[in-house]
């Protein structure tokens, strides 16, 4: 009963209460105070004195009567809402769980190893790049003679000279899950700098490895690396010799032009070009062909005004001399022998013909067109 569960009544009332209760069991009470007025009628308690009325604690209100005062039935007692003990929020435990979630996850992220980058991510593709940037240019350029008219002879096109250009198609070629390590293989290019648009650029391919390290970090591993950066190397150096070998021929030409002035020109005037002055360009045509130990032959086309008196360049003394000039090495530097003399004066003779006939043939043209 819960009159007596909230200390209103005492133990001998409530059996009291009980027997009386048993003799009517279909008997229903609206409230406490009425199941009390019914009590204090029975006088199973005694009624509070009218000085100092007492209320009883205020419990949840029952429509029904407890099992214990009577039979069951099908209506039940329902509690009073002004009485209904507050619930317990679910919410400390609730942020709690979720907290605990949370912080679980993040341990499970932080200590599961993660998976290797792949083979074209940004950062693996600038990790691979920084092997092949490097440009090698380990020779300085010669020196250019201080006379103008010589260095623009010298001058020649600017030797072929290979530079990293770009990595490209990164692809996954295998990936072992237990070692986190990802095989990749991708291509290089070493463009080619040069005036002529007929060298072709250098192309290789190249495999790379990602996987950690003892710290956990990734590191990339290149092979291929090494023999291709070797091949660009090779070939920007065999094209620097070239080009210095053309310098060399260029200045053992003239170098022997000048010896053959002196020889057959006598002392150089203020007024008269020397041989040298009527030079207008050098150009090797062929690649230097072996003509016994440290010597060559290498076939030049030069450009040469033969006009006698120092001024502007005339177009019409103008001449093109093909030459195969013959050339000596010792200790690195390059001389004419003593051959050349013979070869130029020919050269020049037969340019000096050939130059003789274009102009009468020129001459018969324009007296042609005339007559007609």
């Amino acid at each position: 009963m819960q009159l007596y569960a909230a200390g209103v009544i005492g133990k001998q009332a409530l059996k009291k209460a009980e027997k009386e209760l048993a003799k009517t069991p279909d008997l229903q009470f609206k409230d406490d105070d009425e199941l009390l007025t019914w009590l204090e009628n029975r006088s199973i308690i005694k009624p509070e004195p009218a000085a100092k009325p007492a209320k009883p604690k205020r419990i949840p209100q029952p429509t029904q009567t407890s099992n214990k005062l009577k039979k069951p039935s099908n209506q039940t007692i329902q509690p009073s809402s002004s009485q209904a003990p507050a619930q317990k929020k679910p919410t400390s435990w609730f942020k709690i769980l979720l907290f605990i979630a949370i912080a679980a996850g993040l341990l499970i992220w932080h200590f599961t190893p993660k998976e290797a980058p792949e083979c074209d991510s940004p950062q693996i593709q600038k990790k691979v790049m920084q092997n092949f940037t490097t440009t090698y240019t380990d020779t300085p350029p010669a020196p250019r003679p201080t006379n103008s008219a010589k260095r623009n002879l010298l001058d020649s096109e600017p030797p072929i000279e290979y530079k990293y250009n770009s990595v490209t198609e990164l692809v996954q070629t295998d990936y072992d899950p237990q070692s986190r390590s990802r095989n990749c293989t991708a291509t290089v290019t070493y463009k080619a700098y040069s005036s002529d648009k007929t060298i072709e650029d250098i192309v290789g391919d190249i495999s790379y490895r990602i996987w950690p390290n003892q710290s956990d970090k990734f590191i990339v591993d290149v092979k291929g690396k090494n023999e291709l950066i070797e091949k660009v190397k090779n070939q920007n150096a065999h094209y620097k010799i070239l080009a210095t070998n053309d310098k060399s021929i260029k200045v053992a030409f003239l170098a022997g032009l000048m010896q053959l002035d002196k020889m057959i020109g006598g002392k150089p005037s203020p007024y008269i070009n020397s041989m040298t002055d009527k030079v207008t360009s050098i150009k090797i045509i062929e690649k230097c062909r072996p003509d016994g130990e440290q010597r060559y032959i290498c076939p030049l086309k030069v450009g040469y005004n033969d006009r006698i008196i120092k001024g502007p360049l005339d177009p019409e003394y103008q001449l093109e001399l093909e030459i195969d000039m013959p050339i000596v090495v010792k200790d690195d530097v390059w001389y004419p022998t003593n051959a050349f003399f013979g070869i130029f004066l020919k050269a020049y003779s037969a340019a000096g013909k050939l130059a003789d006939t274009t102009q009468e043939d020129a001459a018969d043209n324009a007296l042609n067109d005339i007559t007609k």
